[in-house]
């Protein structure tokens, strides 16, 4: 009962927000006075307690203004110079080419990874909605990938080189 009501007070979450509460995200179905069901992904329908709920941290996924992109390019090892800034000219071209994606994003050479030069996206995308952000998100590694291929810049794969001592 007491869970109930502090749902209730806090307005942590109302039916038909994205929620993600312990190992449980999905849609809110309904709230009653002894339980939460939320509509998973998965289609199944989860019962959580409101007791559990009020003892939780509560993710409200849809109060969410933006989302974040956090995306990768791993080039290869062999790449100049050159191309991995014009590999980072790419990538911030594709984005403020969008009206989708709020300006202040940031793309740079994020590490050195065992087989590829990665360059890092971070920004975000003006969506609530995780399935438009899922097709932005596409729509940006399409934008990339052809441009890089139109600029003879190759995308890495995980590799080894073997040497053999005498």
């Amino acid at each position: 009962m007491f869970g109930t009501i502090s749902i209730l007070a806090d307005k942590a979450f109302k039916i038909g927000d994205y929620v993600k509460i312990n190992n449980v995200e999905g849609y809110v179905e309904s709230i009653n006075l002894r339980s939460t069901k939320i509509r998973t992904l998965d289609n199944y329908l989860v019962t959580v307690p409101n007791d559990t709920c009020a003892n939780s941290i509560i993710e409200n996924v849809s109060k969410a203004s933006k989302r974040k992109l956090d995306m990768t390019f791993g080039v290869t090892y062999d790449t100049s110079d050159e191309k991995i800034q014009k590999a980072i000219d790419i990538v911030k071209e594709v984005l403020t080419e969008r009206s989708d994606i709020h300006k202040d994003f940031h793309v740079f050479v994020d590490t050195l990874d065992s087989s590829s030069i990665n360059i890092k996206l971070f920004g975000y995308v003006k969506t609530k909605s995780y399935f438009n952000f899922l097709a932005i998100r596409g729509s940006i590694y399409q934008s990339v990938v052809r441009r890089f291929r139109s600029e003879g810049i190759d995308f890495a794969f995980p590799s080894q080189t073997i040497y053999m001592a005498k």
